[in-house]
């Protein structure tokens, strides 16, 4: 168009000021074609880029305690448990949810092979709990999790060592090896969170865990110190830790006795990310504190308080960054006059000033019973319009098997419609990696063969696969092991394959693309 320009002007008779106006005219058009050649190749660019992938933490709590979700009764064989394992993550895969948070210490004993542990009761029954397992619940789980690109949490209690009537007679068990370390609160045998032997113990249980076990993440229940008892006679009962208190008193300790029980819990807390992040720097650690912090936090909030309850200031983990994601569990609604959903959401995605992730836990064991599913489909909008890297977590996975409820299919044809990654976590140290390299080849009999593997011949967490067909770009989360794609033929051949790989910490390589019907 330029020289078209250029040659008009030559051979036209214009005056000085006239050739200057047509030269800005000239200038004018030119701009506007370069103008529209530009959006041209950037709309052809945009066309060939493959779209973002969404990232959203969706998991679900299984829980073994009470034989709540798994295993569905003590003592059964291996082959029902693994069947039953494969159900319930078959159903979380189904509705596109991206971690499950497994049950793996309800009460001091173990759902997964241990040398310092028993067995569960939950899994073996009452009369075998030193029985030496033949089937590893956790490693299975692992393995299955990882196959349907899932992530599995580690999910233990840290202090609960029994429920009474039952006590655990192993001689493994911590009631047996060390009584000196219990104490009873109502109906509940306890470890005394005071006691630094106590702490260490707690930690060496966790830690084998994460050095045994190729675990995604680490997680803490809401049970530090116990929830309030009453005694028969309807009297609040005291935590029966008085004589580790005067002996720390003894020693020098200046703290009253509630912040010195707070000060018992940080310190766990404290401690533990830095020393899964010394073994696996990729495992995560995360805890879903009771969803209030502090009556009147925010105004309108009444309800327990767990900082002078059971001790928990889960602000200030949240504040100090101790923690890599926290799961409040916020077990009420929109419509709760006294513990508003969207007043608790809006209050601790404020106090997370380390930038440190925020995903309620929902209560979807009420729809149906209580809520509509609405109720549920609106805490996980909200959630999203609260931040870029959203997410919640299920309590727990039965209420998404409920057919009578239809929350699961209302998850998987409305917000989980789509796939989505869990968010990265930056602050976790570690390259990215590398470009997959990518093998395109026409096989036998008109088959056409793709081929992906690392760069590095480290083996991501999951493979990204997007593909382009009229226009329209299709994404599917596939897992580590998962590396080829076969068509039947030509015809069935994208237009564009972009392949990316993402790490046990959340991040993406660039992508290969790759025009397919060059080929």
């Amino acid at each position: 168009m330029l020289p078209f320009c250029e040659a008009l002007l030559r051979t036209t008779r214009l005056g000085k000021r006239q050739l200057a106006a047509a030269l800005q005219l000239r200038n004018v058009v030119f701009l506007c074609f370069a103008i529209l050649f530009a959006a041209s190749l950037s709309a052809s660019a945009s066309q060939e880029t493959p779209p973002a992938v969404a990232r959203e933490f969706r998991a679900t709590w299984i829980a073994s305690v009470g034989n709540i979700n798994f295993p569905s009764q003590p003592g059964l064989p291996a082959e029902t448990l693994k069947q039953e394992i494969r159900s319930l993550l078959d159903t979380a895969e189904r509705l596109r949810l991206n971690a499950v948070i497994f049950q793996v210490r309800p009460s001091c004993d173990a759902l997964y092979s241990s040398e310092i542990e028993p067995a569960s009761y939950y899994l073996v029954g009452e009369n075998t709990p030193g029985l030496a397992l033949k089937f590893d619940p956790l490693a299975y789980a692992v393995e299955q999790a990882h196959a349907r690109g899932l992530e599995l949490h580690a999910w233990f209690n840290p202090y609960r060592a029994g429920l009474l009537p039952r006590r655990n007679s192993s001689p493994k068990h911590v009631l047996q090896r060390h009584p000196e370390w219990i104490r009873r609160f109502g109906n509940y045998l306890w470890l005394d969170p005071g006691l630094a032997d106590v702490q260490d113990y707690v930690t060496g249980v966790i830690m084998d865990v994460v050095r045994r076990y190729d675990i995604d993440g680490v997680h803490l229940d809401d049970y530090f110190y116990p929830y309030p008892e009453r005694s028969p006679g309807g009297t609040a009962m005291d935590f029966p830790d008085q004589p580790t208190y005067e002996a720390y008193r003894r020693k020098g300790g200046a703290e009253n006795r509630d912040d010195w029980r707070r000060s018992n819990v940080n310190t766990l807390v404290r401690r533990m990310k830095p020393t899964i992040q010394m073994v696996k720097p990729w495992v995560k650690f995360g805890i879903s504190p009771f969803g209030i912090w502090r009556p009147g936090n925010p105004g309108p909030i009444k309800g327990m308080d767990a900082f002078a309850t059971v001790y928990a200031d889960a602000r200030l983990w949240l504040q100090q960054g101790w923690v890599d994601y926290l799961s409040p569990q916020l077990y009420w609604g929109y419509d709760s006059p006294n513990q508003d959903f969207a007043l608790l959401l809006r209050w601790w995605n404020n106090q997370s000033t380390a930038g440190r992730f925020v995903w309620p836990g929902l209560n979807a064991v009420k729809v149906g019973k209580v809520w509509k599913r609405t109720e549920i489909l609106k805490q996980i909008s909200m959630t999203r319009s609260l931040s870029r890297q959203p997410g919640a977590v299920f309590w727990n996975i039965e209420s998404l098997r409920a057919r009578e409820t239809g929350l699961g299919a209302a998850l998987a044809q409305g917000p989980y419609s789509s796939p989505a990654l869990v968010p990265a976590f930056p602050w976790l140290a570690g390259e990215k990696p590398g470009v997959p390299k990518v093998l395109f080849t026409e096989a036998q009999a008109g088959r056409w063969l793709l081929h992906w593997t690392d760069a590095l011949g480290n083996p991501p967490a999951r493979w990204v696969i997007q593909s382009m067909r009229g226009g329209k770009w299709n994404t599917e989360v596939l897992p580590a092991q998962e590396v080829n794609r076969v068509y039947a033929g030509r015809q069935q051949l994208p237009e564009i394959v972009a392949i990316t790989a993402m790490d046990r910490r959340g991040n993406l390589s660039a992508p290969f693309i790759e025009r397919t019907r060059s080929k």
